[in-house]
């Protein structure tokens, strides 16, 4: 995995990763756990259905950033 950055706020010990395919259900439940509130600032929240939908959105972003394109 990926880290880009480590650091700790408060007690909580804090990573922030390169997502993959092994964390597409967990950010699915997610998802769909605050899909209203997500959907105001995140335009690709009504596509993300399934975990397959958020796997195949994970591999898209891997492909934009490693060609260091936008998200867009």
């Amino acid at each position: 995995m990926f880290t880009f950055q480590k650091f700790v706020i408060d007690h909580y010990k804090v990573q922030l990763v390169m997502p993959e395919n092994s964390h597409a259900a967990e950010l699915f439940r997610i998802i769909n756990q605050d899909r209203e509130t997500l959907s105001r600032w995140m335009p690709w929240t009504p596509n993300i259905k399934t975990v397959e939908d958020e796997a195949q959105f994970l591999n898209y972003a891997r492909l934009k950033m490693a060609n260091k394109n936008c998200l867009c």
